[in-house]
C-alpha cells in the first residue's frame, strides 16, 4: 500500500469445495487494526463492494482512499493488521476469511 494513493483490491472467496461462494446477502467487513489483539474501534475500515453475483459470483473488493491512508500514525513505520469478515444471511454465522499485515510505502510526491 502507498502513501498518497488510494488502494483497491479484489478477491474470489471460495467455499469449502473450491467453488465461488453466492454472496447474495452476505454482509462483509474488513477493518485495519495496529495489532489483531487491539479491542476497541479500529483504525480504518475498508470500504468493501460485493460484485453482483450472476456476473461475478463469489468476488469482492476492498478499498482506501489516499486519505485514509494518510490518516494512519506513519511516523511509526510499522506495520498493520488488517482482516476480512463474512457473516452468512441464512443463519447468521461469521467468520473470518482472510488476514494479513500492511506496510504503507512511503512517497515522496504529494499531490498529482
Amino acid at each position: 500500500m502507498d502513501q498518497y494513493a488510494d488502494f483497491t483490491e479484489a478477491y474470489l472467496l471460495e467455499g469449502s469445495d473450491d467453488l465461488p461462494l453466492d454472496l447474495t446477502g452476505w454482509t462483509v467487513r474488513a477493518s485495519m487494526r495496529n495489532a489483531p489483539e487491539d479491542d476497541g474501534d479500529s483504525l480504518l475500515d475498508f470500504t468493501v463492494i460485493i460484485y453482483d453475483q450472476t456476473a461475478h459470483k463469489g468476488i469482492v473488493s476492498i478499498g482506501l482512499t489516499a486519505e485514509q491512508i494518510n490518516s494512519l500514525p506513519l511516523y511509526s513505520q510499522q506495520d498493520f493488521h488488517w482482516d476480512l469478515y463474512v457473516k452468512r444471511p441464512s443463519d447468521g454465522y461469521r467468520m473470518k476469511i482472510m488476514q494479513g499485515t500492511v506496510t504503507v510505502s512511503l512517497g515522496s510526491t504529494h499531490v498529482l
